[in-house]
């Protein structure tokens, strides 16, 4: 039976009736109870006292009416006015819950706000978020967003959980911790909460708080809130171009400046931030790459003879390759384009604008103005994965950009740059939400090897002095482990097999920076070692080249033999244009 059709039979005075909504129903009731109190056995006597009044109340209880809201408004009312009850505040006030799960400590005691209330409405009750809104003075939308930021937090404490086993892991602690009230319910002993109402906000007269009028200011305040949060979102949505570029200027430039020799201390402030990072793959002997020196065309060049060739006048800034196809978007109008790699059947994939795009699989995954997408290689069955909106901004409350995208298993992971962060998406009851896998600090280029992936931590130790460090997640463990006396000189650095190749320096017991140029190391952590000396601002490694970018003057692209540093082809020099 239906919680509405017991409430009928309680109404006839059936006890039975009224003991088989207790048994449907008490895992709701207190899990709401306990996230408002905090308190196991301040939660049961608020349990108790509101099965009374159902069993006072069932008579007028409207059958059209949602039974499972009807008790849960009860719930709140008697929760809150309990709080601001004279007599009981001195009982209540700061608590802690000390016995239970570690989870469910962690939702009571620690979520901010009212995000112990949602997440527990979420998880134990069947309520539709407009309901929940309801309940709790909210707007529907800032239900999902809150209860998302709950889920955060929760993750954030322990890494290993995950969003689709966090809302069953807080069912059972609920439901293994209830008190056996039943008892106590039908006998005739008072309870100590017998004189609040189960009334909204029916307080004492010589409350001081919380009065009507208190709670209408609160509610204007919350909309206010919300109005303010959308008036910055939408003056952050305007100025993101302009963001990105500065923060992109200012970590190209930090990070090179830093590690300059002397004899090499031309600015970087007048590079332009498209010759800071290159765009390039191989296929083969074949270097694909864009081309600085003439109009950022995409050209080819043989990295053994270094001679070049122009392949198509697409102006292009990402490129990637599946082995059989080049995927490029162009730096003027961010279009995405696919390519033979002898320059035929080019062909425009999506009038659509698109950045960070990576492959996975048959498909291309890439960032838009309004969030993360995915389409087929061919072009076809565009499909928006997740949607950018006010409430999507990172722990650190900064906008969350998309500044590099990796597909590993199906899941999607994405840095989110002077935003702060490393994410993940996930499904959460059908609805994809971001999750932090790393937060707090800058976080920029990022690359999958294997199970690992590989990313870069941009820190300031000063006001003008940075430190770029290299790290590591290991993506079926979440375990997260960084290099020692590895830091990077700008964000080049690549990994092929066992090996990470970047372009750094080392500190010595003073804290000095000391050798400077292209380091390689084994992704284990072990054998650090130091190849030869080059600036590099960006890298490509295949299995017996490396391929370096110094953006200075006019740009050079040269191709290291891994075997032989002193044999090198430098290919700008050799363009055929």
């Amino acid at each position: 039976m239906n919680l509405e059709y017991l409430l009928v039979g309680v109404a006839r005075e059936s006890l039975d009736d009224f003991k088989e909504f207790y048994n449907k129903s008490c895992d709701k009731v207190y899990g709401f109870a306990l996230s408002f109190v905090k308190d196991r056995i301040f939660a049961r006597d608020v349990m108790i006292e509101v099965y009374r009044r159902v069993y006072t109340l069932a008579y007028a209880f409207d059958t059209d009416m949602n039974a499972e809201f009807w008790l849960m408004d009860m719930t709140k009312n008697i929760c809150i006015n309990s709080m601001h009850d004279a007599e009981l505040r001195s009982v209540i006030s700061d608590k802690k819950l000390d016995n239970g799960s570690k989870i469910l400590i962690e939702v009571i005691n620690d979520l901010i706000s009212d995000r112990a209330q949602i997440v527990m409405l979420k998880v134990m009750s069947t309520l539709s978020d407009k309901d929940i809104a309801k309940i709790l003075w909210y707007r529907k939308s800032s239900i999902k967003a809150e209860y998302n930021r709950a889920i955060r937090q929760l993750i954030k404490n322990d890494k290993k959980r995950k969003p689709k086993t966090i809302k069953t892991e807080v069912y059972e602690s609920v439901k293994q911790s209830i008190p056996d009230a039943w008892p106590i319910i039908i006998s005739k002993e008072q309870s100590h909460l017998h004189h609040i109402s189960h009334e909204e906000l029916n307080l004492e007269d010589d409350e001081l708080i919380f009065s009507q009028e208190d709670s209408q200011i609160a509610l204007d305040k919350k909309k206010q809130a919300v109005k303010e949060k959308r008036k910055t979102a939408l003056i952050i949505t305007l100025l993101i171009a302009v963001f990105i570029a500065v923060t992109t200027i200012t970590y190209v430039v930090v990070s090179y400046i830093n590690n300059q020799k002397t004899q090499q201390e031309e600015s970087l402030l007048n590079i332009p931030v498209e010759h800071s990072k290159i765009a390039m793959v191989t296929i083969g002997d074949n270097l694909y790459y864009q081309n600085v020196q003439d109009n950022n065309y995409l050209y080819v060049a043989n990295m053994n003879t270094g001679v070049s060739s122009k392949l198509c006048e697409d102006n292009i800034k990402e490129l990637k390759t599946d082995g059989n196809m080049l995927y490029y978007r162009t730096l003027s109008d961010c279009l995405i384009y696919s390519i033979l790699p002898d320059g035929s059947a080019r062909t425009l994939l999506s009038q659509e604008k698109g950045t960070a795009i990576t492959l996975y699989k048959d498909w291309i995954y890439f960032s838009d103005t309004d969030g993360i997408y995915r389409m087929k290689k061919t072009g076809e069955n565009r499909e928006l994965l997740f949607q950018i909106d006010e409430n999507s901004t990172t722990d650190s409350g900064s906008f969350l950009f998309r500044y590099d995208i990796e597909v590993y298993d199906d899941i999607v992971y994405f840095s989110a740059g002077s935003g702060k962060g490393l994410y993940y998406l996930s499904d959460v009851e059908g609805e994809t939400v971001y999750f932090p896998l790393y937060s707090g600090e800058e976080i920029y280029s990022t690359q999958i090897e294997n199970e690992d992936m590989f990313f870069d931590i941009l820190r300031f130790i000063d006001v003008d002095k940075s430190q770029t460090w290299l790290y590591k997640v290991n993506l079926e463990d979440s375990s997260i482990s960084s290099y020692d006396n590895v830091y990077l000189g700008s964000a080049a650095y690549d990994v092929v097999g066992d090996t990470v190749y970047y372009q750094g320096y080392s500190l010595d017991n003073d804290g000095n920076m000391t050798a400077e140029g292209i380091y390689s190391i084994n992704v284990s952590g072990e054998n650090q070692t130091y190849l030869f000396y080059f600036m590099a601002s960006d890298m490509l490694a295949s299995d017996d080249k490396l391929v370096l970018y110094d953006p200075l003057g006019t740009g050079t692209l040269r191709v290291y033999d891994k075997e032989d540093n002193t044999n090198y082809i430098d290919i700008l020099t050799n363009t055929e244009k």
